[in-house]
């Protein structure tokens, strides 16, 4: 399916957490982003996988239950469309983690700041959703 100004392309959200993908979704959704969430990594590839065209943007918690965690999701979403804006929510700011979302190009987002994801979102030029850098 081509992108076309019908299919805008939409925001990809995981987080195990209930109350944080709720209120994370909230704040997407009011900069008019179309929102797809998950609760686990394995469901969030699944949704990659099968999006056509690739999400706009996916935004991961790093710390999910299993054994892949965010960082894993967010290299998947990039091997699967390398234009992806990839963003990964954390309240445990470790070196390393840090270093390997930038690594992907991700930009990681204090898990409380929902508001920082929305601007991302609505930072993009084009309104079908963020194509590079920004807030």
């Amino acid at each position: 399916m081509a992108v076309t100004e019908q299919t805008p392309r939409r925001c990809l959200l995981v987080d195990d957490d209930d109350a944080m993908r709720m209120l994370v979704r909230l704040h997407l959704e009011g900069v008019d982003a179309d929102v797809v969430t998950a609760a686990s990594v394995p469901a969030g590839c699944e949704l990659v996988d099968a999006e056509d065209p690739s999400f706009a943007m996916v935004v991961a918690d790093h710390r999910m239950p299993g054994t892949a965690d965010g960082v894993d999701l967010l290299r998947h979403a990039r091997d699967r469309d390398p234009a992806t804006r990839l963003v990964l929510l954390s309240s445990h700011f470790a070196p390393e983690t840090v270093a390997a979302a930038e690594a992907l190009g991700a930009t990681v987002v204090d898990k409380a700041d929902a508001d920082r994801v929305a601007r991302l979102w609505a930072a993009a030029d084009d309104g079908g959703g963020p194509t590079g850098p920004g807030p």
